[in-house]
């Protein structure tokens, strides 16, 4: 009797030859990984390593040059749309309205999502007791000290329950190089409650939001492509990657 190979299940996230141009200039080239539904998957390097693009290119908020992206099975190049309705996205660079209130952002947000009252308020609630954004509700974001802003966008990056959380450089603007505790409760529970992924990209050699499957992301000398390796915490890199 004949065997078949089984078939792998879908990805969260499936990445083929990744490019992205900016004129004669390729920021990522050649890019393929895979990550699973549940898993948490980072991307680790200096700045101009391709971590944001890469980030934006599977986000569809930036079109690809080259390659193809399938996120939640969604074909980033033609279904950018549906691809944003599944997930969560936190840029590296405070986002939000300044001119607004905790309470007013969250409730914009929500509205953006096109969340009906009722849900709205329901997930308003929870954000603002899993994050402790309570005592705050009423205060400017402009007034939010820079891991408290964190906490705000991660909790308007979750408000419309996303099957899949991008955070880009969440331990951006702490001196530790660690993201703050306050970003830790919640992502876990968002894992957690949805058995989900996290996809965050790190800057230098942070341990934020560990344990995680790391890919290191580096520019080689002189030339224009980014170069892949993949790490497993607690193993040591790849004698190619710098470390």
């Amino acid at each position: 009797m004949a065997t078949h190979p089984q078939a792998l299940p879908q990805a969260a996230i499936s990445a083929e030859h990744l490019v992205r141009r900016f004129g004669n200039f390729a920021a990522v080239n050649d890019v393929s990984f895979r990550v699973e539904k549940g898993e948490i998957f980072g991307f680790l390097g200096p700045n101009g390593s391709g971590k944001t693009t890469v980030i934006k290119m599977l986000t569809g908020l930036l079109p690809l040059s080259g390659g193809s992206a399938f996120v939640e099975g969604l074909d980033v190049r033609t279904d950018s749309e549906a691809v944003r309705e599944h997930i969560g996205y936190m840029s590296q660079n405070f986002s939000l309205y300044y001119d607004l209130t905790v309470a007013e952002n969250l409730q914009f947000y929500g509205r953006i999502y096109s969340l009906e009252p009722a849900r709205l308020k329901r997930r308003i609630d929870e954000i603002v007791q899993l994050n402790g954004l309570a005592p705050y509700l009423n205060r400017l974001a402009a007034q939010l000290s820079g891991g408290w802003k964190q906490r705000l966008a991660l909790g308007c990056a979750m408000l419309h329950e996303p099957t899949l959380l991008f955070l880009d450089e969440p331990n951006r603007g702490h001196r530790s190089g660690r993201a703050p505790p306050a970003l830790g409760s919640p992502v876990r529970a968002f894992r957690s409650w949805h058995h989900l992924l996290r996809h965050h990209s790190l800057h230098g050699r942070s341990r934020a939001l560990q344990p995680c499957r790391l890919y290191l992301l580096r520019q080689a000398h002189r030339r224009r492509h980014a170069q892949f390796a993949s790490r497993t915490p607690g193993r040591p890199a790849p004698r190619h990657v710098a470390r």
